[in-house]
């Protein structure tokens, strides 16, 4: 295989920057789109360790506390304060640009993953086709950990495949990170390692146990502290997760469309998934660490089935995806080099397209950060707020989570360890149950949408409620209401 010469070394250079320029535009905009509950926990996070809270205590805002966020140790927040503190910058913006460096990053590392074992232009191509698919573009500039994690982890891949003692070092070192942050990345991890070194080395094996000592390490801790947290939020979530793994959700219609839609659209694109069909012709050309990753990745995803509402998950099917595009797009190539250029434009640009939302804050959000401002201006800091997490936050105050699903009614007040287990799915009762046990609460909440009857219902029936104040923008855009607590 020939070495990359100075002119593909400055092409990549430039797909990297490209990559992270296209996504760090508007790192002022609120964390709110996409809205999946995962940008705001952990900013959260990342604003309490900001402000001294401790790597083995990552706290959350909302009650009861301290509510600790232990679903995965907090090093992309913990990353992402430090960042903001030595560049004065807010969390926000310093959390987008931090993903999005990460993404350029393993931009960079599929390239040197597919370089060794192909020609320029094809890992060139598989690296263009990575950058473009939606799923890296939307998380490529989320505030969440995701994206970093799986860069690490397609670095520390590139570092492991290369020569030298001390790159295998750093990239065991990457992956140990990548485990830790991730952990269902240990599944897809350990047979890679096995493709890139061969199982009767000593050393392969050490590193492959070594690297998920970090992950095991700091479960143990959390489920020691979960015993002791206040908050059930954390012994929720593992039996949300436990419940997740069950065969029960092989037999649910609706999860089956959502995997569907991703693959189609939200988290990948037709074009690429018409190239990986192709590659398909090509099998023999495709490289075993590809076919390997391809069902690892395959097996972690059938047995995260119940999980995959949320499309991030399928960031560990992008790598090996791009890289499988590349061989369809090869085969493109030997008969038409017009129609593969062609195919490889359009590949992009409808990732842009797809993704256009990204860049957007939902109308339904459209206010939120004025309502954050009108909370500070407003409220004491020591004043509990009532609200969606996204205001709880923006209004930088402690809160209590409001819900309108259901099932997250219940949920909500049920990671207070009541005495008699909360079953109402009426949002006006989860505001009832939380008055209880705080003093001079604020509801704060953003103006219901024409169709949202459920909001409108319930700041109707708060309005009812004597002896409370309410102070509305002059918009409409918007209501604080403080609520006297309410005697049990």
């Amino acid at each position: 295989m020939s070495q990359p010469d100075r002119k593909e070394r400055a092409v990549v250079c430039l797909l990297v920057l490209w990559a992270i320029f296209w996504r760090v535009q508007k790192l002022d905009q609120p964390i709110v789109e996409n809205y999946v509950g995962r940008q705001i926990p952990t900013a959260m996070v990342a604003r309490n360790l900001a402000r001294g809270s401790g790597f083995l205590s990552p706290e959350l805002d909302t009650g009861p506390f301290p509510n600790k966020f232990l679903v995965e140790p907090p090093i992309y927040a913990q990353i992402v304060a430090w960042i903001s503190r030595l560049i004065h910058a807010p969390l926000e913006p310093a959390g987008r640009a931090i993903s999005a460096v990460f993404a350029g990053l393993a931009v960079c590392g599929l390239y040197r993953l597919v370089r060794r074992r192909s020609e320029g232009t094809s890992a060139i191509a598989s690296a263009l086709i990575f950058a473009s698919f939606p799923v890296l573009i939307r998380y490529g500039r989320a505030f969440q950990p995701d994206v970093m994690t799986m860069s690490l982890a397609v670095l520390g891949l590139a570092l492991w495949d290369g020569e030298g003692r001390i790159q295998r070092i750093f990239g065991g070192s990457l992956l140990a990170i990548a485990v830790a942050q991730k952990v269902y990345w240990a599944i897809i991890v350990v047979p890679l390692m096995i493709v890139l070194r061969p199982t009767r080395s000593v050393r392969s094996i050490v590193a492959s146990t070594a690297i998920i000592i970090p992950v095991v390490a700091w479960y143990l801790y959390a489920a020691s502290q979960a015993q002791v947290d206040a908050s059930a939020a954390s012994s929720d979530n593992a039996a949300r997760w436990a419940s997740a793994l069950g065969l029960h959700v092989f037999f649910e219609p609706h999860r089956y469309l959502n995997v569907a839609k991703d693959l189609a659209y939200r988290a990948f694109t037709p074009i690429g998934g018409i190239l990986i069909g192709l590659g398909l012709l090509g099998w023999k050309q495709v490289d075993l660490l590809w076919k390997v990753w391809i069902g690892a990745a395959a097996f972690t995803l059938v047995l995260l089935f119940g999980k995959l509402h949320h499309d991030y998950y399928w960031l560990i099917l992008a790598p090996p995806a791009a890289a499988w595009s590349g061989v369809g797009l090869d085969w493109i190539s030997q008969r038409s080099r017009g129609l593969a250029i062609a195919s490889l434009v359009a590949l992009v640009l409808l990732g842009i397209w797809q993704t256009r939302a990204t860049w957007k804050t939902p109308p339904e959000w459209q206010n939120a950060q004025e309502l954050g401002e009108a909370i500070i201006e407003e409220t004491p800091p020591n004043r509990v707020v009532i609200g969606p997490e996204a205001i709880i936050y923006l209004g930088d105050r402690r809160g209590c989570r409001l819900e309108y699903e259901p099932s997250a009614v219940v949920r909500a007040a049920n990671e207070w360890r009541p005495e008699t287990r909360f079953v109402e799915t009426d949002p006006f009762a989860l505001v009832q149950f939380y008055r209880r046990r705080h003093e001079d609460m604020i509801f704060a909440d953003v103006r219901p949408e024409p169709s949202d009857n459920a909001r409108r219902r319930l700041h109707d029936r708060i309005r009812e409620i004597p002896g409370i104040w309410i102070y509305d923008d002059h918009g409409g855009r918007f209501v604080l209401i403080g609520l006297p607590k309410l005697d049990r």
